[in-house]
């Protein structure tokens, strides 16, 4: 299977903070089992706020990718950002361009691209 990588927004910056444990490492793979993947799905595909489900995907110890089974796994790092925008268009037009640009690079690698 090919995988696909999504990007949610999930909040504010300091809201996103409290979904992290600092006891749990936010690198590693974590499973996903059927309900997380509908649950996700369904909130992606209604525009929907995804923190309850991402709250507990995290909330998940990371494991040996070997030993995880199951429709779905996170992989992190799981990154946050307190973005507050551009300093120019100009920035803005070349962000675009170049998310636009790894997008089809990605998807034509076949690694896949999707992002909410």
């Amino acid at each position: 299977p090919k995988p696909i990588g999504v990007g949610a927004r999930v909040g504010a910056v300091d809201e996103f903070k409290k979904l992290i444990s600092t006891k749990i490492p936010s690198y590693g793979f974590r499973p996903i089992n059927e309900d997380q993947m509908s649950r996700l799905r369904e909130g992606m595909s209604r525009h929907r706020p995804l923190d309850e489900i991402v709250g507990e995907i995290l909330s998940a110890k990371p494991s040996p990718l070997g030993k995880l089974r199951g429709p779905g796994i996170a992989q992190g790092p799981i990154i946050h950002s307190n973005f507050h925008g551009y300093i120019s268009s100009k920035q803005k037009e070349l962000d675009s361009k170049l998310k636009r640009n790894l997008d089809k690079l990605l998807f034509r690698e076949g690694i896949g691209g999707m992002h909410y």
